[in-house]
């Protein structure tokens, strides 16, 4: 990859997870009447799967390397699996990128899980309902190519998690309590802020000196402790939900959520090329 592309690049990449979505929520119902059963849906995307990972098994190649990017590369084989794991953890920005990705990725999917249903309570036609849902997987497409591309121009990354934090809690708010066109513009901003943040988590790790030779393991690590949202926040939404009779406290906690992204960007260190 090369450096100066690295936020485009990012970006397209991370498109890829609400194209995904877009996707196989638009084809799954075809696939269901024309395949006759669920195991044969998941059987045609699991083969599919298997293409893909074979196209790019095939089609890509490993990265050229400098004599002395090939020598560290050749020292760092002999680091212990032990002594990697615990020198990312010493890496205060890898613990910081981690809670971005906790509140991000976790306001995202819960508020695109309960979406619908909530505007389904309201009184809005489930059909319209669902059509209002698919604009936060929109924000999300749009979000990182966008994102990835301003940053790289601007050569700052923390301005943008500012911004980010700043818009996402009120745009919760308003798909919380707007029933009019505001409630539109609002799931697409919701859908571009919160993800919008995650095309910055996985950039920041290829800057981080600390991490140069460690960036696939620090990706792993934000990533998989960043499901911790993904997991937690849909089943507290369901309880405050169950417990208050109303969705309103719940959109309120994630729009406080929402806002700690502000918070961990002020902590971030500048890792953008103009960052001195």
């Amino acid at each position: 990859m090369v450096p100066q592309k690295v936020g485009p690049a990012t970006g397209i990449y991370v498109a890829g997870f609400p194209v995904g979505e877009i996707v196989v929520l638009s084809l799954t119902p075809y696939l269901l009447a024309s395949l006759g059963s669920w195991r044969n849906v998941f059987h045609t995307y699991g083969i599919l799967g298997l293409i893909l990972t074979a196209l790019w098994w095939t089609m890509t190649k490993e990265p050229v390397r400098s004599r002395n990017e090939a020598t560290a590369h050749r020292s760092n084989l002999n680091t212990s699996l032990k002594e990697e794991f615990f020198s990312i953890l010493k890496i205060k920005e890898i613990w910081i990128l981690t809670g971005l990705c906790i509140c991000a990725m976790g306001c995202y999917d819960t508020i695109l899980t309960w979406l619908p249903r909530m505007l389904e309570l309201r009184g809005i036609p489930l059909e319209i309902a669902g059509l209002m849902a698919t604009l936060m997987p929109l924000g999300f497409l749009l979000a990182g190519p966008t994102i990835g591309t301003f940053s790289d121009r601007v050569g700052l990354r923390r301005p943008f998690l500012w911004i980010l934090g700043l818009i996402s809690g009120p745009a919760i708010l308003v798909v919380a309590m707007s029933s009019d066109i505001a409630l539109w513009a609002a799931i697409f901003l919701t859908g571009f802020c919160t993800t919008g943040s995650l095309t910055l988590i996985l950039i920041i790790p290829t800057e981080l000196p600390e991490a140069a030779h460690l960036v696939a393991s620090s990706v792993g690590l934000i990533s998989s402790l960043g499901n911790i949202g993904t997991f937690l926040l849909p089943i507290a939404v369901g309880y405050l939900k169950d417990t208050t009779g109303s969705f309103l406290p719940a959109m309120v906690m994630l729009a406080a959520i929402a806002e700690v992204t502000f918070i961990l960007g002020i902590l971030m260190r500048e890792t953008g090329r103009k960052r001195s």
